[in-house]
């Protein structure tokens, strides 16, 4: 069975005021299937989005519910989104990947896989620009606990409280159950704003994958290395 790189797109995310941005988040997923075609061969891409086939040519569009924002990372989660057993590598649309992905989608998988820490607030705590899982009955509750608030709008009631993001939901699903990518593949993912902006680390040859978690966006950031540069 072919892994699978998947990522998602609905709205007219990033919301940047005077840019079109639903033209720039269809050019952010045509970047993406790109790269991937490049440095993972062996992998389908598949996207998650209320866009159309004709919209984004070349590219596995399949529907997604009606979820606010970024809460259609959730989705991917369902039984129905993957056969079981199927090796799932998940990344936002705002991420650069200038690398072979050999490693990324040969990591064990007893444990789910994520980003341990973009700083700040969340140090220390599982977040979800990157994640890799095997689909199976382990991780369907995530959707299925959730998907009675399709067509809601946030904040979501959950047993920790009312959330706003879809990390706290995945938090209290996987709880401590993750491994980050640093302990598993040091130094071959990296922070653009907090490891290399802030950080002053450079983006050297072991890197495979920069992500951006918000600002600066990549089609911002004009290095050699930036797939997304304008």
């Amino acid at each position: 069975m072919r892994p699978v790189v998947t990522s998602f797109l609905t709205g007219n995310w990033p919301h940047l005021p005077g840019t079109g941005s639903k033209d720039l988040g269809s050019r952010y997923a045509t970047v993406l299937a790109a790269t991937l075609a490049r440095f993972a061969p062996q992998a389908d891409f598949v996207l998650w989005t209320d866009r159309t086939a004709d919209e984004l040519p070349g590219i596995d569009c399949r529907p997604i519910p009606a979820l606010p924002g970024w809460f259609g990372s959730i989705y991917q989660f369902a039984p129905e989104a993957f056969p079981e057993g199927t090796r799932i590598l998940s990344m936002d649309l705002d991420t650069a990947v200038i690398g072979d992905l050999t490693p990324f989608l040969e990591v064990p998988l007893d444990k789910l896989v994520g980003i341990g820490d973009t700083g700040n607030a969340v140090r220390g705590q599982l977040c979800n620009g990157i994640m890799s899982w095997e689909a199976g009955p382990r991780y369907w509750p995530i959707w299925n606990n959730f998907k009675h608030n399709v067509g809601r709008p946030p904040p979501f009631d959950s047993p920790v409280g009312r959330i706003t993001t879809d990390e706290a939901w995945l938090r209290w699903h996987v709880k401590s159950a993750w491994v980050s990518w640093a302990k598993l593949l040091p130094r071959m993912s990296r922070s653009y704003k907090n490891e290399v902006l802030r950080g002053n680390k450079t983006v050297d040859d072991g890197a495979r994958i920069i992500y951006f978690h918000g600002n600066p966006r990549p089609h911002t950031v004009a290095e050699s290395w930036n797939p997304h540069r304008t």
